[in-house]
């Protein structure tokens, strides 16, 4: 490995260990560069998965050089002090917290029943994907930001790099499987499409369709879904989308957790995995939960208004005097 870096990188230090990060951590090969005082990481079970396939090591080898000398490390160093230049570039994304506990210690997030939301730098983005830093505790402390400004500048700066779409399921899986015929999506082709719908399920993600599922927390989603669509349950199908279910078709939510864990467990890698929980927004109260938690606040405010009707049903006895001479 050492022969294929780079001759000013020939001093670099490799070590081996654990890489973490949110939703999977893997064995990995880390090229520490002095010079940039950062450091690279290669995905050794991946590499390995591919060798196994037929996969080519040299054209591995051939990246190298890309990846040591990778300008996202120069440009993050020369913004990496500046909120100015780093407030255009951040955006949220979508994990959950449970496995994430140890990770979550070290990174702002904000918690959402047992969802996470966790902010990042958009380092570079072209035709081979997108560079993204993952922001840490002691960086938000060095730079002297409060967590709260932090939320509320990467929520109104997400739309902006990673515009939302809302389209029908059917009209998703079209795009998946005829990518070369995706429609521009506006208003009125989204509610002819839904109008068309047996079952109205929605489909809620970016443009990019990648990491999408923090979409659902931009500013006004849920309140212009609910404008749209009354109460909803939220199915969290993957880290990159996920899909609304008007209350109205009167499925229960049991019966959606089911589906989402059988979904999970079929065909939804661990690294793309969110819950298996299903969640509801409530249109009136304007109110993200777990639905076990609104079936729960609606029996309960039942119960209160029925104890009402009962006590206005009950006369008092109207007081009586009797007197003698």
């Amino acid at each position: 490995m050492r022969a294929r870096l780079p001759e000013a990188y020939k001093g670099a230090v490799l070590k081996f260990g654990t890489h973490t990060k949110l939703n999977q951590s893997y064995e990995a090969l880390f090229i520490e560069l002095p010079e940039k005082k950062a450091k690279a990481s290669i995905n050794l079970e991946s590499l390995f998965d591919e060798h196994e396939n037929g996969g080519d090591l040299e054209e591995f080898y051939a990246t190298i050089p890309d990846i040591v000398e990778s300008r996202e490390v120069d440009t993050l160093r020369k913004i990496a002090n500046d909120y100015d230049e780093i407030k255009p570039r951040l955006f949220i994304q979508l994990s959950r917290v449970e496995g994430n506990e140890e990770l979550l210690k070290n990174i702002p997030y904000h918690q959402i029943e047992d969802l996470a939301l966790t902010y990042y730098i958009l380092v570079e983005r072209n035709e081979e994907g997108t560079g993204k830093a993952l922001l840490s505790n002691s960086w938000l402390e060095s730079i002297g930001v409060s967590q709260e400004q932090l939320h509320q500048d990467a929520l109104e700066n997400s739309p902006k790099l990673f515009p939302p779409i809302v389209m029908t399921m059917q009209q998703a899986m079209r795009d998946i499987i005829m990518p070369e015929n995706e429609e521009t999506m506006s208003q009125e082709n989204f509610e002819e499409a839904l109008a068309q719908e047996s079952i109205p399920l929605i489909f809620v993600s970016n443009e990019e369709k990648f990491n999408g599922a923090g979409v659902l927390f931009y500013p006004d989603v849920m309140k212009q879904l609910g404008e749209k669509l009354g109460d909803f349950c939220v199915i969290p199908s993957s880290v990159h989308e996920t899909l609304i279910l008007p209350d109205s078709e009167g499925i229960h939510p049991d019966l959606l957790k089911v589906m989402v864990a059988e979904v999970n467990d079929a065909v939804v890698a661990n690294e793309d995995r969110l819950t298996t929980e299903v969640y509801h927004y409530d249109t009136k109260d304007r109110i993200f939960e777990k639905a076990d938690k609104f079936l729960a606040r609606q029996n309960e405010k039942s119960r209160k208004l029925s104890v009402e009707k009962e006590n206005k049903g009950i006369q008092k006895p109207k007081k009586s005097h009797e007197m003698s001479l």
